[in-house]
């Protein structure tokens, strides 16, 4: 780029001294630029000597949650056979019961899921209903001949020591 004097001369000194501005603010403007980017290369490699304990990390996790699926897996597989024994006991031992008193254990069960057998609170008590239960009641739960159940929620009853039977 030439410049021109008023009087119509070329003017050398203009010329150089224009660049040497746009030099100077071209150069100012990209010098934060190349100390960011710098930063950030200096960062990138910063992270990237991260990763192979990153990964080792990650492989450690994933082996450790392998194990312990594995370990659980093994606790539900015993857990069901263990259940497996318990229903296999449980179907026994309804096959002996009388199938009346069967059917209104059933029953109970449906209307008191997980509170058909209940103890004698306070030694006279239903420990469902929490009625005053009668003195028969109390004699026939003293003896322990037959099933006792409750007169208000039918619930069968057990003495939970022999102090309160």
């Amino acid at each position: 780029m030439v410049f021109y004097s008023q009087t119509g001369g070329r003017s050398e000194g203009l010329t150089d001294w224009g660049l040497e501005h746009e030099i100077t603010a071209t150069r100012e403007r990209i010098s934060p630029l190349e100390d960011r980017v710098l930063e950030i290369l200096n960062r990138a490699d910063e992270l990237a000597a991260l990763i192979p304990q990153a990964r080792d990390a990650v492989d450690k996790a994933q082996a450790h949650a392998a194990s312990e699926r594995a370990r659980i897996d093994e606790q539900i597989q015993s857990k069901r056979q263990a259940l497996a024994l318990i229903d296999r006991d449980r179907e026994a031992f309804r096959a002996r019961l009388d199938p009346a008193l069967l059917k209104d254990y059933d029953l109970l069960a449906q209307k008191y899921p997980g509170k058909v057998a209940v103890p004698v609170q306070g030694g006279a008590s239903c420990g469902g209903c929490f009625t005053q239960l009668l003195p028969g009641i109390l004699v026939a739960l003293r003896k322990g001949d037959e099933p006792v159940r409750c007169q208000q929620c039918g619930r069968f009853l057990f003495a939970e020591n022999k102090k309160e039977a």
